[in-house]
């Protein structure tokens, strides 16, 4: 499983960014938020020729919030991030542990902090012992990803599930889930209009608000 597989995307992709804006439910866009009003940019991520997230920038309201820079092994498994601030200063540093099923697929994968007054020190980084999030896969029988779970278990077993489930290799839904497995938000994504390869470059997510976001997906592919 690769990251292009997590979000939804095919083929040799190179680059993508989201930018995205709301409107209330039941209003189309108008033309000039089409050609670009309102519009903020979300994130953005450079991928390697393996499918895999080799850099991730995130912001807020449009402005560069953080740097992510990942790290895998031989076999495409991710082992380590690096947090920067926007000034690109090192703030923080994970190290995971991925659990595999018997085809070789994750099932799980643990990220662990390091502990901070470590840091100043590169070759001896310490580690916490509790992981900060947990991510769940699951599969269908032909091997394909049906959902993805978020845990964030630094706050404990009480704090809500996410969860993003996937149809035909999209993502269709996201949902928040408490501690006995009641759905407590749910979110329908719904793809408007695709690329010559086949990969959604504008959808809408919808949920029990007065209000839809619409997304625009940016992708560049390796030539």
């Amino acid at each position: 499983m690769t990251d292009l597989d997590k979000i939804g995307l095919k083929g040799q992709v190179k680059y993508l960014k989201f930018e995205s804006q709301l409107t209330e439910e039941s209003e189309e866009l108008t033309r000039t938020q089409n050609e670009g009003e309102g519009i903020r940019i979300d994130n953005e991520f450079f991928f390697n020729r393996n499918g895999m997230i080799s850099e991730q920038r995130q912001y807020s309201l449009s402005e560069l919030s953080q740097i992510f820079v990942f790290e895998y092994d031989k076999s495409n498994r991710l082992i380590s991030k690096d947090y920067f601030n926007s000034s690109n200063e090192l703030v923080m540093k994970s190290k995971f542990e991925n659990a595999l099923n018997s085809k070789g697929k994750i099932t799980r994968q643990l990220e662990f902090r390091a502990i901070k007054n470590s840091l100043t020190d590169s070759s001896k980084v310490a580690y916490q012992k509790m992981p900060h999030e947990t991510m769940e896969f699951s599969y269908n029988q032909n091997g394909e990803l049906t959902k993805m779970t978020y845990i964030q278990s630094v706050f404990g077993p009480d704090f809500p599930k996410s969860i993003i489930e996937y149809k035909n290799g999209l993502m269709d839904k996201q949902l928040s889930v408490d501690l006995n497995g009641n759905v407590i938000g749910s979110s329908d994504i719904i793809c408007l209009e695709l690329d010559k390869i086949g990969n959604c470059i504008k959808l809408k997510t919808t949920d029990n608000s007065t209000t839809e976001e619409y997304t625009n997906a940016k992708i560049r592919y390796y030539e």
